[in-house]
């Protein structure tokens, strides 16, 4: 059975290397403002990406909880931790998840597993444009699967996914992403070959 969200709501915010992401740590501040000038009964839930140093990692504000199994991984140098309490732990953390908010996360796709909306950052520094990416389109399009332009834009985004705007799309998310997942186009060949003829027409990578 599909886990329930956790009451208060929790919005997880799912961080990615700095290449990709710099200011992880505005938008962490922006969620944080909007729920303590809003009174809202939420809480933020910040789990950054497993590869990024602590030296990289700003202090969270006040109201937002930072993932303890992060802090302890990272204690021990970082990267990932694949043991099974390490993995329970994750799949607890999305399953009380009311919205995730990260500026690219495979979390997008288990999020949509579970009919959970997701918030993608289309703003700041090192953000890629996604909707290059041949891969991400597809999830681009999905219901429940939103970009924001701006802090304004996350904000709004969010709050809708917490009054519960997009819970009827929530049955055609999980058909999406069970496609997906579980490659039901056979269209997985096709994308991978694709994105490497991609990749070689762009030529060597600068080292």
């Amino acid at each position: 059975p599909d886990a329930v969200p956790s009451h208060p709501p929790v919005i997880v915010v799912a961080g990615t290397t700095v290449a990709y992401w710099r200011d992880e740590a505005e938008a962490v501040q922006t969620l944080a403002r909007m729920v303590r000038e809003e009174g809202l009964k939420a809480r933020v839930w910040w789990r950054p990406h497993p590869r990024r140093p602590p030296a990289q990692v700003e202090m969270p504000p006040a109201g937002v909880a930072l993932d303890p199994a992060w802090q302890e991984q990272a204690a021990k140098g970082g990267g990932y931790a694949l043991d099974e309490a390490s993995l329970l732990h994750g799949w607890r953390a999305l399953s009380q998840a009311t919205v995730l908010v990260t500026a690219w996360s495979t979390m997008i796709v288990e999020m949509a597993l579970l009919g959970r909306p997701s918030v993608i950052i289309g703003y700041g520094e090192g953000v890629p444009a996604f909707g290059e990416w041949q891969h991400m389109k597809p999830v681009l399009g999905w219901p429940g699967v939103s970009v924001a332009r701006s802090p304004d834009d996350l904000r709004r985004l969010v709050r809708w996914a917490l009054d519960g705007r997009f819970n009827d799309a929530a049955e055609d998310l999980r058909r999406e992403a069970d496609r997906v997942a579980r490659a039901l186009d056979r269209g997985a060949r096709e994308r991978i070959i694709a994105e490497i003829e991609t990749i070689q027409q762009q030529g060597p990578c600068a080292t």
